[in-house]
């Protein structure tokens, strides 16, 4: 069987003021959407790391045998998240997807690999509107080097980590809608607007 290129990381230590509860609890269907977001995500035998945040964080069954990482600094953001994922990281390629994005799916996240002499240190996704800060395939060797020090130097934001490496914005051709396919999920309507739109669930 061959070695994955990459794993998929998902964070979910936020709080989710704008929602006023766990966004990853939501049910979807039978399911969390934390649940639903990586049946999406996740290909078969496909490693995966649940950055939990801090300590105690609810965590379904059905996920409990997936490696969990907590943050090294408390309330330091995504960016703290990120570090956790990567030091858990064993394949050459981390990709980090955020709970509140369902329209995410593997296919798409595999967009994000480099081909053959394709080099660079991070890669996302470029829709005409703009850059996708989330999904982001991040290279781990790279990743793993730079993330400690920014984290140290104060730094707080995904957008300084992205200005110390080499990065590819790739532009989004898919049929599907990017917008849909990047919507985060914030708020109560955000929510009901998605289970109403999908009539699988």
């Amino acid at each position: 069987m061959r070695t994955p290129d990459w794993t998929l990381g998902v964070l979910f230590g936020g709080v989710s003021r704008r929602m006023g509860q766990d966004k990853s609890r939501l049910k979807v269907g039978r399911t969390t959407l934390l649940e639903y977001v990586i049946s999406r995500c996740r290909k078969p035998n496909q490693p995966a790391i649940l950055g939990i945040g801090q300590r105690g964080r609810f965590v379904p069954e059905t996920l409990a045998q997936l490696p969990q990482v907590i943050d090294r600094i408390e309330s330091a953001g995504p960016l703290a998240g990120i570090e956790a994922l990567i030091v858990a990281t064993t394949t050459p390629w981390l990709i980090v997807v955020p709970c509140d994005m369902p329209g995410l799916k593997a296919e798409t996240l595999d967009e994000l690999i480099p081909d053959g002499d394709e080099e660079f240190d991070f890669c996302a996704f470029k829709t005409p509107e703009r850059v996708q800060i989330l999904p982001m395939a991040l290279r781990s060797a790279w990743a793993k080097k730079e993330l400690p020090r920014l984290l140290d130097s104060g730094s707080r934001r995904i957008l300084d980590l992205m200005k110390l490496g080499q990065g590819h914005h790739k532009p989004w051709q898919n049929s599907e809608d990017g917008q849909s396919v990047f919507h985060n999920i914030n708020t109560q309507s955000d929510f009901e607007s998605f289970v109403n739109s999908n009539d699988q669930l």
